[in-house]
């Protein structure tokens, strides 16, 4: 009773301290702050988040981010095209003058076209260059797709470990429960020691704790599906 104590003491300490760290996080007050609390209920299964990789990749951030890359790739080229390609001027001036004499004025219209012969062999190496740079970034985006293909794999892999953790607690809990009634049964029949009913008692306790620990662990793995699915 005394170590029940001493660790519900702790929770409680630890409790208080979360509160008030969550809601100095939040900008909230933290005397009027509180969380609400509730049972557990029936976790969700996984299969009703379950989304399919591919169409799930491009809610990434990341495989958006590739294709700003490609994009910015293919731009650049085209800017370096433009420096080597013919350029046309057009342009029109009028005058008009009146020196001591009979009034005077013209106009002229004038276009000028300037190619860069000179710079052609040169162009031509810069634009090759800038073609291999939107090849490496389409490469390197197919190669990040994988990765990220895999991590989103992994990450469901992990929930549905997650989730069967929760299914093999339940059934410590309802072992664990039975054999404290049958511990309970014998310490009243007088064929069982007192310390064989607190080794029960315990053992139920423990498999309530793993139950706990695998509840919360199942929560925090779906969170970390659902971002790694772009939601």
């Amino acid at each position: 009773q005394q170590e029940v104590a001493s660790n519900k003491l702790k929770v409680n300490n630890g409790l208080s301290i979360g509160k008030m760290a969550l809601a100095q996080l939040v900008g909230v007050d933290m005397m009027s702050f509180d969380i609400a609390t509730a049972p557990f209920a029936e976790p969700d299964k996984p299969a009703a988040i379950y989304v399919d990789p591919s169409q799930a990749l491009p809610m990434r951030d990341e495989y958006k981010l590739m294709d700003k890359n490609i994009r910015a790739a293919e731009l650049k080229k085209k800017m370096e095209l433009g420096k080597h390609l013919p350029t046309v001027g057009i342009g029109a001036s009028y005058v008009y003058h009146d020196f001591m004499g009979p009034n005077s004025s013209f106009g002229a219209v004038f276009a000028t076209a300037s190619i860069p012969i000179s710079g052609w062999w040169g162009g031509s190496h810069a634009v090759k260059r800038e073609n291999l740079k939107i090849k490496l970034t389409e490469n390197e985006k197919l190669n990040a797709s994988e990765q990220l293909i895999l991590q989103i794999n992994l990450e469901w892999n992990t929930l549905l470990e997650a989730y069967q953790q929760i299914d093999l607690a339940k059934q410590s809990i309802a072992s664990a429960k039975e054999n404290l009634r049958l511990s309970y049964d014998f310490y009243k029949a007088g064929t069982s020691s007192l310390s064989d009913l607190l080794d029960a008692q315990r053992l139920f306790q423990q498999s309530n704790d793993r139950y706990t620990e695998a509840f919360a662990s199942y929560q925090v793995q779906r969170q970390k599906y659902l971002r790694a699915t772009g939601r």
